[in-house]
């Protein structure tokens, strides 16, 4: 009986220790998405480790000139830093609409800080991976941005 008794006992601090988790990440997901909607979000999601951002931060500091391959978290990053031009290659035709949506995108875009470069490499998936090879003969050309990035 006292056996049981632990059990169910355990298995409640389980379900409360979970929910003290789960509180935290809805907390940090409603914070998230209170900024996203700003006109100038601060914390939009970066896939960096907090290393890595700092390094980008650092180079940043002495870059008039950034070239990235994927629109977003280190996007946002480069439109906050001093960078004078910033140029991304993206694949997803969707997310560049919606993010131009943004007032500080679109101010960026307009002043000609921030240029968007978009290539159909095809049907794609998450991340902007292609997820078919109906447009392979593009696949150079994402890496170049249509010819605009030149070596």
């Amino acid at each position: 009986m006292l056996t049981k008794i632990i059990k169910k006992i355990f298995r409640i601090m389980k379900v409360i220790i979970n929910l003290e988790h789960l509180k935290e990440e809805v907390d940090y997901i409603k914070n998230w998405q209170q900024d996203f909607y700003k006109e100038k979000p601060t914390k939009y999601p970066i896939c960096l480790s907090e290393k890595e951002v700092e390094k980008l931060i650092n180079i940043f500091k002495y870059s008039k000139n950034y070239l990235e391959y994927g629109l977003g978290g280190s996007t946002f990053l480069a439109l906050s830093s001093n960078v004078e031009k910033i140029t991304t290659v993206e694949s997803d035709q969707d997310w560049i609409f919606y993010i131009q949506s943004w007032a500080s995108i679109a101010t960026n875009i307009k002043k000609g800080r921030l240029n968007i470069r978009h290539i159909n490499i095809g049907k794609i998936g998450a991340w902007g991976h292609p997820i078919d090879e109906s447009e392979k003969n593009n696949y150079p050309d994402y890496s170049t941005g249509g010819g605009y990035i030149r070596c």
